[in-house]
């Protein structure tokens, strides 16, 4: 989450000649299109679906390494499961309790974030 420092570091990343990141990456996405896109750029990627234990909010998210410029190490991207219900019913079979976790398939993901018939707004925070 970028804080209020944070923007004059983004803004010295992105106008540097280069950047490269050697360590743990988290990244947090906007859709399911994008959390696809970055699960097909990393090395044995690992998804699964998973409940926060206080707050009970769902989440899908991938692990997976990278090797390629300009990331180096061990990337998770997260995908907010309750702003995308559609698309955590359509790889949960069962909805998961409080402080459950569950693999899921990433092919059967990325059949359902290229359906056109799924609603391209997210729902509404609660």
């Amino acid at each position: 989450m970028i804080g209020h420092r944070e923007p004059k570091m983004l803004t010295l990343l992105l106008s540097s000649r280069g950047v490269n990141i050697d360590g743990d990456v988290c990244v947090d996405v906007h859709g399911p299109a994008e959390f696809v896109r970055w699960a097909s750029l990393l090395s044995t990627p690992v998804a699964f679906a998973w409940r926060s234990t206080v707050t009970g909010e769902r989440h899908l998210q991938v692990c997976g390494s990278s090797t390629h410029d300009p990331v180096h190490g061990r990337v998770t991207v997260v995908l907010d499961g309750d702003r995308h219900r559609d698309v955590w019913d359509a790889v949960q079979e069962n909805d998961l309790r409080c402080g459950d976790e569950e693999p899921i398939d990433l092919e059967r993901l990325r059949q359902v974030a290229q359906t056109p018939e799924r609603h391209q707004q997210a729902m509404p925070a609660a």
